[in-house]
């Protein structure tokens, strides 16, 4: 359990840009496509999340 949390935390942090290396026992090589997708991911949540689809109350004193 915990070497499995350890390895998670791994992978998010290098996914994250905190750490330059990638963790041991991953694929050698991560393709560009893969990190064309992956901040296209990104930016998709990052809009869904900004409030764009929320409605905005407007509350006059």
């Amino acid at each position: 359990m915990n070497e499995r949390l350890i390895r998670i935390m791994g992978w998010l942090d290098y996914l994250s840009g905190a750490r330059d290396s990638r963790p041991s026992g991953s694929l050698p090589v991560v393709s560009s496509r893969f990190w064309s997708v992956w901040w296209f991911l990104m930016l998709v949540m990052i809009m869904f999340f900004s409030g764009q689809h929320s409605e905005f109350i407007y509350i006059d004193f």
